[in-house]
């Protein structure tokens, strides 16, 4: 008896519902919304990923300061070639810097003979 007054709750619940027609608009509201969803959690990942390396660089645990991951070069894209440092990470280029050892980017440059360990910590104006 029990598990006939349950189904007849169920259905009077369902009764109670109003009735919805699924429109052409709302179907594409809907698909919108989760397809938006999806691409947002696919990406979480990579932002928590910023996350940890923007804390870890309060801590002295900064990837982009390592000497190894640094490239000075110069820009090309005009005639005043500028000097810069591009930062490195898992062979991509992230982030592209002044070189500190240009009078051009920093006034005072440091000197040349400024290691490289200690001027990849140093980020100049572009």
């Amino acid at each position: 008896m029990a598990e006939r007054d349950r189904i007849c709750r169920i259905a009077d619940m369902m009764e109670s519902l109003p009735d919805k027609e699924v429109t052409r608009r709302s179907l594409l509201k809907t698909g919108a919304l989760l397809g938006g969803s999806a691409i947002l959690m696919s990406k979480i990942e990579g932002a928590l990923g910023l996350l940890k390396n923007a804390e870890a660089a309060s801590s002295g645990g900064y990837p982009l300061a390592d000497a190894g991951n640094v490239i000075y070069s110069v820009c090309l894209q005009c005639h005043t070639a500028c000097p810069i440092k591009v930062k490195i990470l898992d062979g991509i280029a992230v982030k592209i810097d002044g070189n500190p050892y240009s009078a051009q980017n920093m006034i005072p440059n440091l000197k040349q003979d400024t290691s490289p360990w200690r001027s990849a910590k140093i980020d100049a104006k572009v």
